[in-house]
């Protein structure tokens, strides 16, 4: 009799694991076939808010892209630019990628992502070949080469050249005119700050 008991209810606990286990096959189904879409919206929402490469339009944009984007990197240094391409990568996998970098900005083009990144250095080229000099104007000026080339990447500032003639040694002034070279960002500050006390007025534009 207790065999016969025995039997019955194990009969009941395999019809009731049946329904259970049915379900348990459904639930993972839906979950699988989850849209990539959604997980876009995922990795957006973990970009941190401050991150100017993190704009909600920018986010939507990625997020409903649909197909592959050419990613390209493009780095400004204090001297010189380098662009790089990343390769392609779905909509999600972009909005990834400004999670990791939150400094970066990005904009959306047409099957491409440009991504901008700036770099408080100079460029490998420009530690290669960057010298400060006087243009013709008097203006404290960066040249890819010596001056006398004349390849300017970009003026600071406009020197007062009867305050330097005053009181720098000839032997300096004629160093400035020929070009004085800078391999890394401590030459490069330390040039800008010795002739900033002889500037007659500042500006910054990149040529």
């Amino acid at each position: 009799m207790k065999r016969s008991l025995w039997k019955q209810l194990k009969k009941q606990l395999r019809r009731r694991r049946r329904p259970l286990l049915a379900q348990l096959a459904l639930a993972l189904t839906v979950i699988t076939a989850v849209p990539s879409a959604a997980t876009a919206w995922h990795v957006a929402e973990t970009l941190p808010p401050e991150s100017s490469s993190a704009s909600g339009g920018l986010q939507q944009q990625l997020a409903q892209t649909e197909g592959l984007l050419e990613v390209r990197l493009q780095r400004t240094y204090l001297c010189g630019e380098e662009t790089s391409e990343l390769g392609s990568m779905t909509g999600a996998q972009a909005l990834a990628l400004l999670v990791r970098h939150p400094s970066w900005t990005a904009s959306v083009e047409p099957g491409r992502l440009l991504v901008s990144e700036r770099i408080d250095d100079l460029s490998e080229a420009c530690s290669h070949g960057a010298f400060f000099g006087v243009d013709r104007s008097g203006n404290l000026s960066l040249y890819d080469g010596p001056p006398r080339e004349e390849r300017l990447m970009r003026t600071f500032y406009q020197l007062d050249v009867g305050l330097l003639e005053s009181r720098l040694p000839a032997a300096h002034l004629k160093r400035l005119h020929r070009g004085i070279e800078v391999t890394d960002v401590v030459e490069y500050n330390s040039v800008l700050s010795m002739f900033s006390e002889y500037a007659l007025r500042r500006h910054d534009s990149a040529v």
